[in-house]
C-alpha cells in the first residue's frame, strides 16, 4: 500500500530538483549555436514555459493514465525502451555485487564473532573499518590501475564479456561487503550469548551445528534488512561505478538525462527504481515471516481474531 505515495513523494521531490536547478531542456539541446527563438519555441512545444504544478500534473497524468513516460531529448526514442535496455545491465552489476559482498561479508562476520577477541576477530574487523572508508570510485580506479594498466588480467570498460563484470563487481561490493561484516558480527555476537545457545552446547551438539544452525538462523533477520538495503543502494546508486567503468546501466543513463536536462528520461528511470526498491522491502518482510515462526505466528493470530 505505501509503493504508491512513496512513488509520488520521489517523483515530486525529483521532478523540483530538475525544475529548479539551471538551465532549460532546448539550451541543451540546441546547444551554444541555437537562437533565443529556436530555444523559445523547442521549450514551448516540451511545455516546459508551463509552471511548475502544470508541468508536474502533466507528466503524472501522462505516465500514469496513459501509462507513458515520454521521449527522451537526447535519445528521441521512449524512455520505456531505454529503460528496458540498460535496467537489465544494471540488475545484473547489482545482483553480482551484493551476491559478493554477502559470499564475503557473512562468513567473516560470523567467524569474527565466534572467534571474538582473537587475531580472526581483529583483523577483519580493521579491515572492514577501512574498506567501508574507502570511497567507490577510488577502489574503482585502484583496481582499474593494477587488473587493467599492470596485469592486464580485465578489460577497463564496457561490457563485453564476463570478465567485464569482475572489476565492477569487486570494486562496488566491497565496501557493502565490510559493512555486511559488521552487521554479521554484531548480530551473532547478540545471539551467541542467548539462553538457547548454552543449552544447546550443554546437550553435547557439535560446535558447527550451533554457529551454523541455531546461532545464524536467529541472527539473519538483521542481516536480511541489510542485505535489502544494500540492494536497493547498489542499485539506485551505481552510478559512480557504471560511469568509471563505462557500464551502460541506468545510472550512467540518469547521470547523461541530468546533465543534458533530459527531464523525462530521468524522472522515468528514478521511478522505476523506487517501485523496485520499495518491491525489494516487501520481499524482504515476506522472508522475516519464512525465517521466523514467530512473526508469521503472530500475522495468523491477527488475521484470525479479524476474521
Amino acid at each position: 500500500m505505501l509503493i504508491i505515495p512513496i512513488t509520488l513523494g520521489v517523483s515530486f521531490i525529483v521532478f523540483a530538483i530538475l525544475a529548479i536547478t539551471p538551465g532549460d531542456p532546448a539550451t541543451m539541446i540546441l546547444g551554444i549555436g541555437g537562437t533565443q527563438e529556436e530555444i523559445d519555441r523547442i521549450n514551448r512545444e516540451l511545455g516546459y514555459d508551463q509552471p511548475f504544478l502544470k508541468r508536474y500534473a502533466d507528466y503524472l497524468y501522462k505516465a500514469i493514465v496513459k501509462q507513458d513516460l515520454g521521449t527522451s531529448y537526447q535519445f528521441k526514442t521512449t524512455v520505456w525502451s531505454n529503460i528496458r535496455q540498460r535496467l537489465p545491465i544494471s540488475f545484473k552489476v547489482t545482483i553480482l555485487a551484493l551476491s559478493f559482498a554477502s559470499a564475503v561479508g557473512i562468513p567473516i562476520g560470523v567467524l569474527s564473532a565466534v572467534k571474538q577477541y582473537s587475531l580472526l576477530d581483529t583483523i577483519p574487523t580493521i579491515m572492514a573499518l577501512f574498506l567501508a572508508a574507502i570511497p567507490t570510485f577510488w577502489l574503482g580506479m585502484m583496481l582499474m590501475l593494477l587488473f587493467c594498466l599492470e596485469l592486464r588480467w580485465f578489460p577497463a570498460t564496457g561490457i563485453s564479456s564476463w570478465k567485464s563484470y569482475v572489476m565492477p563487481t569487486i570494486g562496488l561490493g566491497m565496501p557493502y561487503a565490510a559493512q555486511q561484516l559488521r552487521f554479521a558480527r554484531s548480530s551473532m555476537l547478540e545471539t551467541i550469548r542467548q539462553d538457547y545457545i548454552r543449552t544447546a552446547r550443554a546437550k553435547g551438539a557439535p560446535e558447527n551445528i550451533v554457529i551454523w544452525k541455531h546461532a545464524l538462523k536467529n541472527a539473519l533477520l538483521p542481516i536480511i534488512t541489510i542485505i535489502g538495503v544494500n540492494f536497493s543502494l547498489i542499485l539506485g546508486g551505481a552510478v559512480a561505478t557504471e560511469t568509471l567503468f563505462s557500464i551502460p546501466g541506468l545510472g550512467s543513463m540518469v547521470v547523461t538525462g541530468i546533465k543534458m536536462k533530459d527531464i523525462p528520461m530521468v524522472m522515468g528511470s528514478i521511478i522505476v527504481l523506487s517501485i523496485i526498491c520499495s518491491f525489494v522491502i516487501l520481499v524482504v518482510d515476506l522472508l522475516y515471516a519464512l525465517i521466523d515462526p514467530r512473526i508469521k505466528a503472530k500475522y495468523t493470530k491477527r488475521r484470525r481474531s479479524a476474521a
